[in-house]
């Protein structure tokens, strides 16, 4: 629910208001004609999760026509941070028309203003985080109260080609999520600072997606899960886009990647890329056999903005545990 609201909020010709339901067939078909997609509602629906409680979505809606002009969604998710667990939000979909009086009235940098106002405190959504582009980043340093952002470390592992008369990706083994839980729980101190990747998380960031491709592999050692990983096919590339470890099987771990590499092969890829910050113990791994590393991905960083003075948005944002999956682009 909003932290506060305040009363016919917005610009002379624009309402800014939370997301109603009913909002999603606009706010959908605005997105599609904006970025040039066909994203699906049964898609903005898993992204979104309307009907949960943590639902932020802020729209600017014109006063007369009652047309949405402009659109701020932040997808959330539990987060420990320095020992406790607080509710932290990724702005996902940030987009506005491009019309002449938005334009001159500045709606999209005053929504996001007012999204701070409505949605973000301390028992609200106490820190925001992203992965914003240069110019996103740029705006946000000057006028949104973005720190330092922190570089995003990228792994690759190049896959020798081999000729298959029919390249085809494998499919995925089945997924338990209470194993899942049952993995995060033993391995959850780890990784202190860290989106939590709790049963419900899994459920709600891979299992219910909809005609999803994620490839999932859990080894078990005496009935014990050790390692967890997800992968996806990219074109001619295999992304690796989450994982929980013991730090000690190293054996399970390099039999994940011994199966991702089959995957690999079968499914005609080039590449397989996986992101990672803040597993050192992984990072050797990878190295060892045989990974490169790139310590700053084009382009890619994390940036964070806290409205909790008890919480450090600097530490959160240095030390957070990164992968794919804590971004909303696979």
């Amino acid at each position: 629910m909003p932290a506060s609201t305040s009363r016919s909020p917005g610009t002379k010709d624009f309402l800014f208001r939370p997301y109603r339901p009913g909002d999603e067939d606009e706010i959908n078909r605005l997105f599609n004609e904006i970025f040039h997609l066909k994203r699906s509602i049964d898609e903005w629906r898993w992204r979104f999760n309307p009907e949960h409680a943590g639902c932020a979505i802020l729209v600017a809606e014109h006063r007369q026509t009652h047309e949405i002009y402009a659109h701020y969604g932040v997808i959330t998710c539990l987060a420990q941070v320095a020992g406790r667990t607080i509710r932290v939000g990724q702005p996902v979909d940030t987009y506005c028309r491009r019309d002449e009086l938005a334009v001159a009235q500045r709606v999209m940098p005053k929504l996001i203003l007012h999204f701070y106002r409505t949605f973000c405190s301390t028992d609200g959504l106490p820190m925001l985080y992203g992965f914003p582009s240069n110019r996103v980043l740029k705006l946000g340093k000057m006028k949104m109260s973005y720190g330092e952002p922190t570089p995003v470390q990228s792994w690759q592992f190049p896959v020798a080609r081999r000729r298959w008369l029919f390249p085809s990706w494998l499919d995925s083994e089945p997924l338990s999520a209470g194993s899942v839980s049952t993995l995060w729980n033993r391995v959850a101190h780890r990784y202190p600072t860290s989106n939590i990747r709790d049963e419900q998380w899994v459920r709600n960031r891979f299992m219910d997606r909809p005609r999803n491709r994620y490839l999932h592999f859990l080894v078990q050692q005496d009935d014990i899960p050790v390692v967890w990983a997800v992968f996806v096919p990219d074109g001619k590339k295999l992304l690796w886009i989450d994982c929980l470890w013991d730090g000690e099987s190293v054996d399970a771990m390099k039999d994940v990647m011994e199966r991702a590499l089959t995957h690999a092969r079968r499914g005609g890829a080039r590449v397989i890329e996986f992101w990672l910050n803040h597993d050192e113990a992984l990072a050797d791994v990878l190295r060892s056999e045989g990974w490169q590393f790139s310590p700053d991905r084009e382009n890619l960083h994390l940036a964070t903005v806290g409205f909790d003075d008890s919480l450090d948005s600097t530490q959160y944002r240095e030390n957070l545990y990164i992968t794919m999956a804590d971004t909303d682009l696979v």
